[in-house]
């Protein structure tokens, strides 16, 4: 469902040179992470190396022009692996996570961070967010609207 709000240049309140900036607008997700976020493998590593329990859902960010190609320049440096499991059923695999910062029209979040599982079914173009609340809720994020994704170096 695309919002009713008219599309707006995306906000840029923090200073772009203190990171790689990515912007892109709100799009509707796939709903694995609400089943993955919780799942107790997962969860516990979430807590420890993240400092959070995130909430059982992402922000899904589709990127647009240059934050496309952008987005591989996300520093290395600040990876945080999520370590793949296995439950005696299946195998789950691991995650790579990137602090960062959303900017909406409504304010920032900093306790954010980037979440790429080494498995997905998203695009190359977009990117998800985790974090301890529910950033759709808390920013009223309508699916078109522009927002920018901060990268600290």
């Amino acid at each position: 469902m695309v919002s009713n709000h008219p599309k707006h240049a995306a906000p840029t309140r923090v200073n772009p040179d203190s990171g790689l900036m990515l912007t892109g607008v709100v799009t509707q997700g796939l709903g694995d992470a609400q089943h993955f976020i919780p799942l107790p493998g997962y969860l516990e590593q979430f807590k420890e190396k993240l400092g959070y329990e995130p909430f059982a859902g992402t922000l899904n960010i589709e990127l647009e022009g240059k934050s496309i190609s952008d987005q591989e320049r996300v520093p290395a440096s600040k990876e945080i692996t999520i370590e793949g499991w296995d439950d005696g059923e299946r195998s789950y695999g691991p995650a790579y996570c990137y602090p960062s910062e959303l900017e909406t029209a409504r304010g920032t979040y900093s306790d954010v961070h980037i979440i790429k599982p080494e498995r997905t079914r998203h695009d190359a173009n977009v990117i998800e967010l985790i974090a301890p609340v529910n950033l759709r809720a808390e920013f009223a994020c309508d699916d078109g609207e522009y927002v920018c994704v901060h990268v600290p170096k």
